[in-house]
């Protein structure tokens, strides 16, 4: 699977609350992306990434179906 990373100045906090979430066992580490989105919604996976929609910490955008 390829990635396209957006990066931001939020990183850090970015980091932070991944290794928060982490520590919390809220999620798998092995997948530490929130959000997966098909090809053809670039422009929400987008939106998503850069507002921090649902608290979004990385987004995938996949060029199969999700």
């Amino acid at each position: 699977m390829q990635q396209l990373s957006l990066a931001s100045a939020e990183g850090k906090s970015a980091t932070h609350r991944a290794a928060a979430l982490i520590a919390q066992k809220s999620f798998e580490a092995k997948r530490i992306y929130t959000h997966t989105f098909p090809l053809a919604e670039v422009p929400t996976a987008i939106r998503y990434a850069r507002d921090r929609v649902d608290d979004a910490i990385k987004v995938i955008v996949q060029n199969r179906a999700v």
